[in-house]
């Protein structure tokens, strides 16, 4: 079983974000990278909660929608082998920590040698 969470921003460098899509899996968290972190001004919540694009058009938006659509959990392996992407099996994460954060919830996993700090902008909301 694999739990999904997509348009998430990942510092990758001081001051470079990139969106990913991750997917939590019995062995481990895949961080497939989907796009830029700008794409995702375009996006809002509509009135039912949902995700949406409001410049359909704008070829970063078509970029997230196109990579989002392609994942798929058979083939995340494969995934992991592109440039950007990540593998983290769960014996090695070694500390996560979970932050309100100003604006949005920040999760930070600390992985042995190396640390992912993430954003969520669109929060799941539960009803």
């Amino acid at each position: 079983m694999a739990l999904r969470f997509d348009k998430v921003i990942r510092v990758v460098a001081l001051g470079v974000r990139r969106v990913y899509s991750l997917v939590l899996t019995d062995d481990g968290l895949y961080l497939i990278q989907t796009g830029t972190s700008g794409a995702l001004k375009h996006y809002r919540r509509d009135e039912q909660g949902q995700v949406v694009a409001t410049r359909s058009a704008d070829r970063s938006i078509q970029a997230v929608q196109a990579r989002e659509s392609q994942i798929d959990p058979a083939t995340l392996d494969e995934w992991v082998k592109l440039k950007g992407n990540y593998f983290i099996r769960l014996e090695a994460i070694e500390d996560v920590e979970l932050k309100p954060g100003k604006r949005e919830p920040e999760l930070w996993i600390g992985v042995t040698g190396s640390e992912h700090h993430l954003f969520f902008p669109f929060p799941l909301m539960i009803k």
